[in-house]
């Protein structure tokens, strides 16, 4: 089922929802885009990159590592949505699944000497949490991607208290020494479902009680 029949149906309610899966790439593409702003005083500016951190990024460069998705725990056990339709039936669907996404930032300078950058990492990482914090929580033209953009939908962005061991276990398990980074958390992300279920209307209610004999 494409992103398009999910429009028609996910808006019909009182609130706009932004469609489908893409959603997650979208808030990264807005991080990205919100960053690259918050750099146009500093130049040269660093390229801002969404990264898997699989490769060391071209230098000097700022990352953005999504490492950790949950379910927003405020937002669990809603009720069904049901829509009225034009037919006089309703389309039932499940509530949107929250999310919390967590990111690594990180500023990728010179390390060895091997070329000229006027900025260190503790600039470059001053600036990004300059910025996130004046930028705090995102809505209309901040939001970008097919998905995410001209929705209804905010995000709020938190500096995440993370401690260094923390930090270093993900250093770890991507097989890398540890480089000093901030960790935002995004929420509240709204994925919509994709299933709709057309339900019908009781109309008439006919009770039968059968024969009922006369008690003497």
């Amino acid at each position: 089922m494409g992103q398009g029949w999910l429009r028609t149906w996910a808006r019909r309610g009182e609130t706009a929802v932004p469609d489908g899966y893409s959603i997650i790439a979208d808030v990264s593409e807005t991080l990205k885009s919100v960053l690259e702003a918050g750099f146009t005083g500093i130049v040269p500016s660093p390229p801002i990159t969404v990264h898997n951190l699989r490769s060391n990024p071209s230098l000097p460069s700022v990352t953005l590592f999504l490492f950790d998705t949950q379910q927003d725990a405020s937002s669990r056990n809603r009720p069904r949505v049901r829509v009225p339709r034009a037919d006089g039936n309703y389309d039932l669907r499940k509530p949107v699944l929250p999310l919390q996404l967590r990111y690594l930032i990180t500023p990728w300078i010179n390390d060895d000497g091997t070329y000229s950058y006027p900025y260190t990492d503790h600039v470059i990482l001053g600036r990004v949490m300059q910025t996130l914090y004046d930028r705090a929580t995102l809505s209309g033209a901040d939001l970008k991607g097919g998905t995410l953009a001209n929705s209804s939908q905010a995000l709020h962005l938190t500096l995440f208290p993370m401690s260094i061991e923390d930090q270093t276990r993900i250093w770890n398990s991507l097989q890398k020494p540890y480089r000093m980074s901030v960790v935002y958390e995004v929420r509240v992300v709204n994925i919509a479902p994709e299933l709709v279920q057309t339900v019908g209307t009781v109309r008439n209610r006919v009770l039968d009680f059968g024969d009922l004999e006369e008690q003497p």
